[in-house]
């Protein structure tokens, strides 16, 4: 199994450095899409604001936050847990901020 994750994190280092395009709609290191954990986000409250993406090493997590609606979402994608596929880490409510705030 630590091949395995070896493997993984060397193969995603490589197209992160390489300049591949990271595409997290599609892509996954289990079996639940980003677009099936996050599409219920979207129908509620549209088009995230501002999207933020960070990986390390077998481990994704991309925020989405809406910040006129106060809310924000984290997404997590990691082969150090016991799930397979894309999951909702967190969710943040909080007061709305107005443009030029």
């Amino acid at each position: 199994m630590s091949n395995k994750i070896a493997c993984v994190g060397i193969l995603l280092a490589i197209l992160l450095l390489t300049g591949c395009p990271w595409n997290s709609d599609t892509f996954s290191l289990g079996s639940t899409t980003f677009a099936e954990v996050s599409q219920p986000y979207r129908n509620k409250y549209g088009r995230p604001e501002d999207i933020y993406e960070f990986t390390s090493s077998g481990y994704l997590a991309v925020d989405w936050w809406w910040w006129s609606k106060g809310f924000s979402v984290t997404f997590v994608d990691s082969i150090y847990d016991n799930h397979r596929g894309w999951r909702v880490e967190n969710e943040y409510s909080f007061p709305p901020v107005r443009a030029g705030s």
